[in-house]
């Protein structure tokens, strides 16, 4: 935990608005304290790559369930029995990472609470389960100062979970969503240590939101504000091309009509050009009587 602390006190977070609570479990004192951090912010902001960064500097084994379809509280059940066997007979050191986006069910995070608020879900493991792993801790656990009594045992092995445990739990503040959950599910842990921060950050994130709202207003005034001048240039050249356009327009069809008549004048004219030339014949022929 030394080399994760210094870790994070010297590397700045890509996110410097991300809450973080960091805590050493101890196997002499209260087991019931298995939550070593939780990270707070949107999503994308980089809480998985922390968390996986922070296992790594502190040579921890990273564990997060894989959801599917039809997942469920039993498969999850599976999926714990899975991290405490890592935990408690293979003794290896784990972060459980858990976010938002593993909560297919709401129930899950009752067992999460449990985890957080007594070391262990409850019957989590069958009574035939349960005594195989009481029979293989037993000289591991009286070693260390274990009754031979089962329920010694049975707590030997909790108490060496919650040592090698570390859960990082990974959510966001949008909503109400993480306060209804904190209500509904007080961990030991959530209750005293962690409520009070994600208040404190829900309410500067609101602050900040605030401010840069206010700020994307502005902004989207001053733009509207350039726009609404443009727009009034383009109706001016708007309404002078109209005008072009309907004076072309009339020009256009006072030309069509002018056509029209002309050529019904022609149409006209080349029905009478006959009887003009007979005219003309006839009155030659007069004339011709009378100079005879």
């Amino acid at each position: 935990m030394d080399k994760l602390s210094q870790l994070i006190n010297n590397q700045p977070l890509s996110k410097p608005h991300v809450e973080c609570i960091f805590h050493q479990p101890s196997l002499y004192g209260d087991y019931r304290t298995a939550l070593d951090a939780l990270l707070v912010d949107v999503g994308g902001s980089g809480k998985s790559s922390l968390t996986r960064l922070a296992a790594f500097a502190a040579g921890c084994e990273v564990f997060e369930i894989k959801l599917s379809r039809g997942y469920s509280e039993p498969q999850f059940r599976e999926d714990l029995k899975i991290l405490y066997n890592k935990l408690g007979m293979e003794n290896k050191k784990v972060v459980f990472m858990f976010g938002d986006q593993h909560v297919a069910e709401e129930g899950f995070l009752e067992l999460i609470n449990n985890i957080l608020t007594t070391g262990m879900v409850l019957a989590l493991f069958a009574d035939e389960e349960r005594k195989g792993i009481v029979e293989n801790t037993r000289d591991e656990a009286m070693k260390n100062g274990a009754s031979p009594a089962k329920e010694s045992i049975w707590q030997y092995f909790i108490t060496k979970c919650s040592v090698n445990l570390h859960v990082v739990l990974c959510m966001s503040p949008t909503g109400d969503t993480l306060r209804t959950r904190c209500r509904n599910f007080p961990g030991k842990i959530f209750l005293n240590k962690i409520v009070r921060s994600i208040m404190s950050y829900v309410y500067i994130l609101k602050q900040q939101r605030l401010a840069g709202g206010l700020e994307k207003i502005d902004e989207a005034q001053i733009q509207l504000k350039d726009l609404d001048a443009r727009l009034q240039v383009q109706r001016k050249e708007f309404k002078k091309k109209q005008k072009r356009w309907i004076q072309k327009k009339s020009l256009d069809i006072k030309q069509a009509e002018i056509a029209v008549k002309k050529e019904e004048a022609d149409v006209e004219l080349a029905a009478a050009l006959p009887a003009l030339e007979e005219a003309r014949r006839t009155v030659k022929e007069l004339i011709k009587d009378q100079i005879a």
